[in-house]
């Protein structure tokens, strides 16, 4: 990706966190543009899938996201006692370290949700989790972003299995516009990292029993082409 493109990248998320919940619909504007433009990503990666299988693997991928929690993104450099509770609403959270206290250290403390992780799992990466993959979570963040996507993919194959392991057919909800800015970009997202990856949703949309090398090679591969697209 083009350097100056994502120092204005970041820059952009840079005023996101200052303005936290007042962020405006021009500022959320300017960020999805330059998103789309730094990972190169179209709306028509999306809106173009007709086929019954690859809509069955959006479809999965939907549930898999649905179903991600954040364990692992708040249990880095080692703290993987810390125990995390959203509120019902999705927006706060709480972070509890091993003695019941609020963990208050930039790398693993609660943050506030646009959207909620489970309702709104399209939404909740685009807005919230991919901000916090580029930028961390405050301004003395001393994480990389290499390891905070090492983090994330720890909490998102959790998600793929629960999708997988769900006896109900995976199904977008039939309201739910795929095309809406803060979708598809999640979406095209994942589909371009899965292609560059060199891997192919059938590892876990086609098959009763997740082969788990192969499950670990797919995870492996994705986060290598995560950090390519995003950068360390």
């Amino acid at each position: 990706m083009a350097v100056d493109i994502m120092k204005r990248f970041i820059l952009i998320l840079l005023v996101f966190s200052i303005t936290s919940c007042a962020t405006t619909s021009g500022e959320w504007s300017d960020y999805l543009n330059e998103m789309e433009q730094t990972l190169d990503l179209s709306v028509n990666d999306v809106s173009g899938i007709k086929s019954r299988s690859e809509n069955e693997k959006i479809s999965f991928l939907y549930q898999a996201l649905a179903n991600t929690s954040e364990v692992y993104i708040h249990g880095m450099r080692g703290a993987t006692e810390n125990k995390v509770f959203l509120h019902k609403d999705g927006h706060n959270e709480a972070v509890l370290g091993p003695d019941g206290k609020s963990v208050t250290d930039c790398v693993n403390r609660a943050s506030y949700n646009y959207y909620h992780p489970h309702k709104e799992p399209l939404l909740h990466f685009t807005y919230d989790i991919f901000p916090w993959i580029v930028w961390g979570n405050c301004r003395e963040d001393p994480t990389s972003r290499r390891e905070r996507i090492s983090a994330y993919m720890s909490d998102l194959a959790v998600g793929f299995e629960k999708a997988h392991d769900m006896p109900v057919q995976l199904e977008i909800p039939s309201d739910l516009d795929m095309t809406e800015d803060g979708r598809w970009q999640a979406v095209a997202f994942f589909l371009k990292a899965i292609e560059k990856a060199n891997q192919d949703l059938d590892v876990f949309v086609s098959s009763d029993k997740v082969d788990l090398r192969e499950a670990g090679q797919f995870f492996d591969d994705i986060e290598k082409a995560t950090i390519e697209m995003v950068g360390m």
